[in-house]
């Protein structure tokens, strides 16, 4: 097809507004190798595809550290904190070829990140599955790691006050949600924009200041008791603490890409422009989602981090992103006012 031919029926499509078939032909050749580079968690039947398997890293690091003394006696939330916070630091991290936005759940393309603390009876549908999706040498081990972290999962929390018939419809997503609930997944949890305005190091100081008011006023020489006020802060506090943790390890997660990037670009990349692209990653990297993005690549980015940190917390299923409103601002910026960035480089992120 010839670049005239080409131009042509693109032109047509968005005239008829067939978006879809537009992106379709439009499609640069790194969208397109990226697209099919992606391993489908999609299922046939009642089974994953061939080669899926599921991740047992976090279930590994969620026994651990809820195995620990201090798991039994410190807050649940603080404890949860602390084990999602080395799944972020300890999870491998790569970077496909040709991408330019990096960061998966997973420790691998074609592995399906184990929320463990979810559901009991998903970590059960999980560990009997007879597809493949736990290798024969670990199942010994995550055996044990399951049955450590059953009493706390949500399911066993929210056990205790079900009665049976509320248990029985819950089960059979005869709730409001029309899902199982014990499973704790979210059918849609919205992203905050204010995300992108601050960056995680402004929400973290405003944590510490919150966390700082509240032990003065709780712990400090001479406060004067207020109990309503009291009993509003220890209700706050530790999950305060608990949102400094994961946040912190959020950035932590985000600079091991930088790393990364990095290291590959100066000791193992021979071609310039994919060399340039990795040190462009590594800088974006190093920046969001400490700092707000400053342009349309680091808002793209930013969004990816935040939004995979968040499905480690929740099973979510939706992607809850007002992607043209908020990503506007941005690529109105780079492309449309200061001419740093050509529409097709946009599409092509």
């Amino acid at each position: 097809m010839t670049t005239g031919t080409r131009e042509k029926e693109l032109q047509e499509s968005l005239e008829k507004r067939e978006y879809w078939w537009w992106a379709e032909k439009a499609r640069s050749p790194r969208v397109d190798y990226l697209r099919k580079a992606v391993w489908s968690k999609a299922s046939k039947g009642s089974s994953y595809l061939p080669g899926t398997k599921a991740d047992t890293h976090p279930v590994k690091v969620y026994a651990e550290v809820f195995g620990r003394e201090e798991a039994k006696t410190e807050p649940y939330i603080i404890t949860w904190a602390r084990a999602q916070a080395e799944v972020n630091d300890t999870i491998p991290v790569f970077i496909l070829d040709h991408s330019r936005i990096v960061g998966n759940n997973a420790s691998a393309p074609h592995k399906i990140f184990w929320n463990v603390n979810l559901g009991y009876s998903l970590n059960e549908d999980f560990f009997n599955d007879r597809t493949g999706l736990i290798d024969d040498a670990e199942r010994v081990e995550i055996k044990r790691c399951l049955d450590l972290m059953k009493p706390y999962t949500y399911q066993a929390m929210v056990d205790r006050i079900l009665s049976r018939r509320q248990k029985v419809m819950s089960k059979t997503s005869q709730t409001f949600t029309g899902n199982d609930s014990t499973s704790a997944g979210a059918n849609y949890c919205t992203s905050q924009w204010s995300y992108y305005v601050k960056g995680f190091n402004a929400i973290l100081k405003e944590i510490d200041e919150r966390i700082a008011e509240a032990e003065e006023f709780l712990y400090g020489v001479g406060s004067i008791p207020d109990f309503n006020r009291e009993y509003d802060y220890l209700k706050k506090l530790d999950n305060w603490r608990a949102m400094k943790i994961i946040g912190e390890s959020g950035i932590r997660w985000a600079k091991r890409f930088s790393r990364l990037a990095k290291i590959v670009a100066e000791n193992f990349e021979t071609d310039p422009q994919r060399k340039q692209e990795l040190l462009d990653i590594a800088g974006r990297c190093d920046r969001v989602p400490a700092e707000p993005p400053r342009n349309f690549p680091e808002a793209l980015q930013f969004e990816q981090f935040q939004t995979m940190l968040r499905k480690r917390e929740r099973a979510e299923r939706a992607w809850p992103t007002l992607i043209d409103r908020w990503f506007w601002p941005y690529y109105q910026k780079d492309v449309l006012e200061e001419k740093t960035l050509t529409r097709d480089d946009a599409l092509d992120y």
